[in-house]
């Protein structure tokens, strides 16, 4: 027969497995659930990449398709500008569409800073200070209402 110190030790012994089976099952339990959780957090991510791969597709689309716009309408543009003559009606619809007669269709206009620009109200053909046709098309007879002035605001002193 064991003696009550051997019969404590073995108690101790045995109770010391337990706790130690114990925790290694709640150390199971944890990695576990650790693992659940970076797989949960792993399919968000997936999810969040795919949304933003979708959302740049979509962009890319939709930049590729405002620039093909863009050109076409320059296109358009640059089609009217070639075709317009800058000129003022005439007779009949041939006047009305390429106008025939002496004054052109350029009108001054001042932007926000007093400067001149000279756009055609045909086909929109802007031509600025310091491009090579600007004086030359600045002296063309222009025909109408004198060109707009820039406001200039004066402030009461009281």
């Amino acid at each position: 027969m064991a003696t009550k110190q051997e019969q404590d030790i073995n108690e101790l012994e045995l109770q010391t497995a337990r706790e130690a089976a114990e925790e290694a099952k709640l150390r199971k339990e944890l990695a576990h659930e650790q693992l659940e959780l970076q797989r949960e957090q792993l399919k968000s991510l997936r999810r969040d990449n795919e949304a933003a791969r979708e959302k740049t597709v979509k962009h890319e689309a939709s930049k590729k398709q405002a620039i093909e716009t863009q050109i076409r309408i320059d296109a358009e543009n640059a089609r009217k500008q070639m075709l317009c003559n800058h000129r003022m009606g005439g007779k009949d619809l041939n006047g009305l569409y390429n106008g025939g007669d002496i004054f052109t269709t350029y009108t001054v206009e001042y932007n926000a800073f007093g400067l001149a620009e000279i756009r055609c109200i045909r086909c929109d053909k802007t031509v600025k200070p310091g491009e090579k046709d600007f004086d030359e098309i600045f002296r063309l007879p222009r025909k109408g209402l004198e060109s707009p002035r820039p406001v200039q605001f004066r402030f009461a002193r009281g």
